[in-house]
C-alpha cells in the first residue's frame, strides 16, 4: 500500500528503460540528477507520478536518454486514463 519510487540511475548516451505498474499503488519516478527529465508540457521534470486513484494500473512509460546523455525523453504508452503527474 505505500508508495513505489524508482530513482533513475545516473543518466548517459544509450541508456533506455520501461517501466510498468502493475499494482494499484502510487509510484513516483525520480531522477537521479534533478531536472533532466522531458515529458508532456515540462521540458525540465525531476519526476512523474502514478498517482491518481483508478488511474495507476496499467501504467506505462518508455525512457530512453538523449544523444548527448543530458535528458531522459518520455514515452507515455499507457492505454486508457492513466494519469502521469509531472513535479
Amino acid at each position: 500500500t505505500a508508495t513505489v519510487n524508482i530513482t533513475l540511475p545516473t543518466i548517459a548516451a544509450g541508456l533506455a528503460m520501461g517501466i510498468v505498474v502493475v499494482a494499484d499503488q502510487t509510484m513516483t519516478i525520480t531522477s537521479a540528477a534533478g531536472n533532466d527529465i522531458v515529458a508532456f508540457n515540462d521540458a525540465s521534470a525531476s519526476s512523474l507520478s502514478f498517482a491518481t486513484g483508478g488511474a495507476k494500473v496499467g501504467g506505462r512509460l518508455w525512457l530512453r536518454a538523449n544523444p548527448a546523455g543530458t535528458k531522459w525523453l518520455v514515452d507515455n504508452q499507457s492505454a486508457g486514463a492513466n494519469t502521469i503527474t509531472i513535479v
